[in-house]
């Protein structure tokens, strides 16, 4: 503002008129004060075929999502405030930071069809750098064409992922601030209640969600686990804790989010 004053030489009367209309501006948009949270989840669901929940969501109030992120919302509410944004289509990327974070409902399969963007988030430039280091080798050492290289090195890469990440959890990348959901069998399969298949979903999300925002599986695992058997961050819960949404959130967790995001 100093800057500008200076540089248009603006009288000191005008320069007051501009500064009370912005401020003004300000004080009457309490809508976009109230906007501004720590955390915001861009949420997108893919159509499934067959899938119950994706459809849901096209029906009104997004469906079973809608409790679903209610409860993921109201988990992070001990540390954080956090928004929602239900939108249809695709990813936009030019949305995502590290405090606005995208979250997909997709199949395994389908991500594995961009196998360059699966394996950049997990391993960022450094691994694609790598693999790209590979597939001048095989070039070299079996006369491939770059195709043929990409095609094979790729190809081998996409079913190690494949065995590395359950198809019916999800993953998520501090890499890309990206988080993504699967469709579960098995939680349609042994929650006895709408809201235990709720609590399934949402205890997925906010372990995903958690990766997204840069943190690791605890130290140690059950009984000795870092922060805990149930907490959140913990891969192998009790499923009873998972169908109950028994979950913790450490402090500790929460200040290395907070330090990722800048936030005082």
């Amino acid at each position: 503002m100093i800057f500008f004053y200076y540089r248009t030489k603006m009288n000191r009367r005008t320069f007051g008129k501009a500064l009370a209309v912005m401020m003004g501006a300000v004080a009457f948009c309490p809508e976009a004060l109230a906007a501004q949270k720590d955390i915001t989840l861009d949420v997108y669901i893919d159509k499934i075929k067959g899938d119950a929940l994706s459809a849901s969501y096209y029906k009104k109030d997004h469906g079973v999502f809608k409790p679903i992120f209610d409860k993921v919302v109201d988990f992070y509410s001990e540390y954080f405030s956090m928004g929602i944004n239900y939108r249809q289509g695709k990813v936009d990327e030019k949305l995502i930071k590290k405090n606005q974070i995208a979250f997909q409902y997709t199949t395994l399969n389908s991500l594995l069809n961009e196998p360059r963007k699966m394996i950049y988030s997990f391993g960022g430039k450094e691994l694609i750098d790598e693999l790209e280091s590979e597939i001048q080798r095989a070039i070299k050492e079996q006369n491939w064409t770059y195709k043929q290289a990409e095609s094979e090195i790729f190809g081998y890469m996409n079913r190690v992922l494949k065995q590395a990440v359950s198809g019916e959890g999800g993953f998520g990348s501090r890499i890309v601030n990206r988080a993504w959901m699967f469709p579960s069998k098995t939680h349609n399969e042994k929650a006895e209640s709408a809201e235990e298949l709720i609590n399934a979903y949402a205890f997925v999300a906010v372990h995903e969600i958690g990766h997204a925002l840069g943190l690791d599986h605890p130290k140690g695992q059950g009984f000795y686990s870092e922060f805990g058997q149930n907490n959140f961050m913990n891969p192998k819960q009790r499923f009873r804790d998972v169908l109950d949404f028994n979950l913790t959130f450490h402090h500790k967790q929460a200040e290395n989010i907070r330090e990722r995001l800048d936030l005082k």
